[in-house]
């Protein structure tokens, strides 16, 4: 309710008054894509036919996009954001592929109350900086909530679903996929500083009678090392297991 009440009033301010700060930013790129034996050698076996194949051995591509994003802040300090994503696919001719998709793939309000801040709608997703293990340059729909108690630590609780990610009829089991995050930042002295993440895939979806519940999460630190900048991190991931 509060979320859409601001969300409300900043449209208000941003129509009616125009005092609104409006801003536009964007990017683009365009890469090649060579991978062989990526896979690390996993399998896949059909269960009737027994046949065994490697699905992710070569995925040689190229690909590209152009992203344009919108930000529009009020005095209060509510703001929203918006992102569309032209092109974002891998080479097809131009032929309806994915490449001549435009999505929108960032649409999301933000209300800063004290030391916290809440975050709901389609929003990127934080991960592991260090490794860009998990979640990279990814936005799902879903909730954040940051709360900075001071200028050396943060703390970060986040739910993200997917309603009904297979329709199948079944109107006693919902087929809801959740993840929900908890992440922790602190800095020290020097321009040191460390980053906790511990999730929880909840899925109801299943994949051959089985899912991929499960937990996941890692640790990284970072900072200067004279001319250098070093960080490191270490992962695990339960899921499906």
């Amino acid at each position: 309710v509060i979320a859409a009440a601001a969300g409300l009033m900043l449209v208000g301010t941003m129509v009616g008054t125009a005092s609104a700060d409006i801003s536009f930013t964007g990017d683009a790129r365009a890469r090649a894509l060579y991978q062989s034996n990526y896979d690390l050698g996993k399998v896949s076996v059909d269960e009737e036919t027994g046949a065994i194949t490697r699905n992710n051995e070569k995925d040689n591509l190229m690909s590209s996009r152009v992203r344009l994003q919108m930000r529009g802040a009020a005095a209060g300090g509510a703001y929203a954001v918006g992102r569309i994503a032209i092109g974002n696919g891998t080479w097809d001719g131009g032929s309806g592929g994915t490449n001549s998709v435009t999505v929108a793939d960032k649409a999301y309000i933000g209300v800063p109350m004290g030391m916290t801040l809440l975050e709901a709608g389609r929003q990127p997703t934080q991960g592991l900086e260090s490794t860009k293990f998990f979640e990279h340059d990814i936005t799902r729909d879903g909730a954040r909530l940051f709360i900075k108690p001071t200028d050396m630590a943060s703390i970060e609780l986040a739910y993200y679903v997917d309603y009904e990610a297979a329709v199948n009829g079944d109107n006693v089991d919902d087929n809801d996929n959740s993840t929900y995050a908890v992440w922790a930042d602190a800095k020290f002295g020097g321009g040191w500083g460390t980053r906790l993440g511990v999730l929880y895939f909840d899925e109801k979806v299943l994949n051959d009678g089985r899912d991929d519940d499960g937990a996941f999460g890692g640790i990284e630190f970072m900072g200067p090392g004279g001319p250098l900048a070093i960080s490191g991190a270490v992962a695990f991931d339960d899921r499906g297991e």
